[in-house]
């Protein structure tokens, strides 16, 4: 009897789906229309004299504000603000959102 694996592996996407997936992000949520919103709220998020709920209040109010906004769902905005985040928003204007 073999030993059975418990390890998880995701399976990879196509090429195409995620290409899909890019293309609908961006026709669903502009770059610039984006930037306005999350800019706005989270212009101070990484301060350090930040008090670490306002960086939770800002986070889930940006997604909520986005979701709204553009009429997306929360699972799309949540990604959304995830990418700015941790792509830097002082270099937002050079790269691409998705």
């Amino acid at each position: 009897m073999g030993r059975a694996s418990f390890t998880y592996t995701p399976a990879k996407s196509k090429w195409w789906e995620i290409q899909t997936n890019k293309f609908m992000a961006a026709l669903l949520l502009p770059k610039p229309l984006f930037l306005q919103i999350a800019e706005a709220n989270l212009a101070d998020y990484d301060e350090a004299t930040a008090l670490p709920r306002n960086r939770v209040e800002r986070y889930y109010g940006t997604i909520n504000e986005v979701a709204d906004v553009f009429n997306v769902s929360r699972t799309m905005a949540t990604i959304a603000v995830d990418e700015y985040l941790a792509k830097g928003r002082d270099r937002s204007s050079e790269h691409a959102l998705f």
